[in-house]
């Protein structure tokens, strides 16, 4: 009886922890169209060791909220010159000719998505958490080890790789919070896991505003 009542007792707990963290509204959607209004280049060069002095930034066309779509990618741009570069390898006829191509330090941050309640899926009586929905549409079943612990309420990575360059590749890291989920990418580093590092350390510098 013991331990039907506490199976009870701990399936309710649970079931009000999740839905508590469903429920949850991020912050974050106040800056679905400002990006740029996250992290100043100051903060930016902050976490990557850079000048500010260096850093360029494009700001996004701000759009009316109501007009925010799925395909909208609004992002806030960060550039800096470096002394990477990459091989361009490019086929002519029977002959491959090589491009040295000069890299910039990049970082993008945005692309924030509201989970709305028409994008979780109901089955069987269940209707999707907001970490389910992020599990299916980020991570996936067959790519369990893009998932990141320790940041938000769930996290992933992707390593993007340009065809045909010999080291130009970008991490590209997505983060849930509440109902919200936003996409960081980082190319600073020819080393992937350098550039996670500072992926996750923007993402903390993002969620700092749900926290003041």
């Amino acid at each position: 009886m013991l331990v039907a009542i506490s199976s009870i007792l701990a399936f309710s707990c649970n079931s009000e922890a999740d839905q508590e963290r469903q429920n949850k509204t991020s912050c974050l959607t106040a800056y679905v169209t400002t990006p740029c209004d996250l992290l100043s280049k100051v903060e930016v060069a902050d976490y990557a060791g850079a000048t500010p002095a260096e850093i360029e930034v494009e700001v996004p066309e701000e759009i009316p909220y109501d007009e925010v779509t799925q395909y909208s990618r609004i992002f806030c741009e960060y550039r800096w010159p470096s002394d990477r570069v990459s091989i361009l390898t490019v086929k002519v006829g029977d002959s491959e000719l090589e491009n040295e191509i000069p890299l910039y330090n990049a970082v993008s941050i945005g692309d924030i998505e509201v989970i709305e309640e028409d994008d979780l899926l109901t089955l069987n009586g269940h209707t999707e958490t907001y970490a389910e929905y992020f599990h299916r549409v980020r991570i996936g079943d067959e790519n369990m080890d893009s998932a990141i612990d320790g940041i938000g309420d769930k996290a992933s990575v992707q390593i993007i790789k340009a065809m045909n360059h010999s080291n130009y590749n970008m991490t590209n890291f997505w983060v849930l919070h509440g109902n919200v989920n936003f996409n960081i990418v980082v190319d600073v580093s020819d080393n992937d896991a350098e550039d996670l590092e500072l992926a996750k350390k923007l993402a903390l510098g993002v969620l700092d505003h749900c926290t003041e």
